[in-house]
């Protein structure tokens, strides 16, 4: 996604909304992303994987946030959302990471949790992590299944304020923040607009190629914010990325 403020339509009249001073979704008080890139070779052939985390502050087990998920296009293999869409709480960080590395993921959350918290399966309940996913086999050699749950405890130890890649705008002029962070392998470079400019169909003009792919891939976005919403509110901004998606060019297919 560009790098750009957030623009909406409010009675009519576009309103742009500023970004934030990192333009990053760590601009949400309390909110720091990791990573940890797995980038070389296998004996099963070429990595270039990983794990990104999310996490929020404080410690969301212990002092459960608000949260919600909307799954625009089901063909997913995330973990964790039926609980989230049970109760409205988020109560792990959040992992990013390729298809078949979702149980890597999801056990290196249950162990930051399990060793945080004694209480957990003896005088409480178990806990629910919430697990990511787009498909890397394009770049990745998937089956070599590198991902392990130390890379998902070090994605967490390393989350900072800022890194890599990331989209965040303020709201309506209040003290308030919203930030955005997309993991994506899906749409195509024909349809890819920028500001609203045909940007991929120009590009394709200009080089004198035709882009044939078929509709396929993933999109993932998770959004952060410290507006004191409860989750039905988080879902509805939620079910709202899908016209973000749109404004870049990408559309729900089968």
């Amino acid at each position: 996604m560009a790098h750009m403020g957030v623009s909406f339509e409010l009675n009519g009249e576009l309103c742009a909304g500023g970004k934030g001073p990192r333009d990053l979704i760590t601009d949400v008080p309390g909110v720091r992303v990791g990573h940890v890139t797995l980038c070389g070779d296998s004996p099963d052939g070429p990595l270039h994987t990983g794990v990104t985390a999310i996490v929020p502050p404080g410690d969301c087990f212990a002092d459960k946030l608000s949260a919600a998920a909307y799954v625009s296009n089901g063909f997913g293999k995330s973990m964790g959302l039926v609980q989230v869409d049970e109760l409205g709480s988020l109560e792990t960080p959040i992992l990013m990471t390729n298809t078949l590395s979702c149980g890597a993921c999801y056990d290196a959350l249950v162990r930051h949790a399990l060793d945080r918290h004694a209480e957990i399966g003896v005088d409480t309940g178990t806990v629910n992590p919430v697990v990511m996913e787009c498909n890397d086999g394009p770049i990745n050699t998937i089956r070599a299944m590198a991902v392990t749950p130390q890379h998902g405890l070090d994605a967490i130890a390393a989350a900072g304020d800022t890194f890599d890649e990331g989209d965040v705008g303020a709201v309506d002029g209040c003290d308030y923040t919203i930030g955005v962070l997309v993991l994506t392998n899906f749409g195509s470079r024909s349809c890819l607009r920028i500001a609203g400019r045909p940007v991929g169909r120009l590009l394709a003009e200009a080089e004198d190629k035709v882009d044939d792919d078929p509709d396929k891939g993933s999109i993932v976005a998770v959004i952060a914010t410290d507006l004191p919403a409860d989750s039905r509110q988080l879902r509805r901004m939620a079910k709202r990325v899908t016209v973000g998606i749109a404004r870049c060019g990408g559309y729900i297919g089968n």
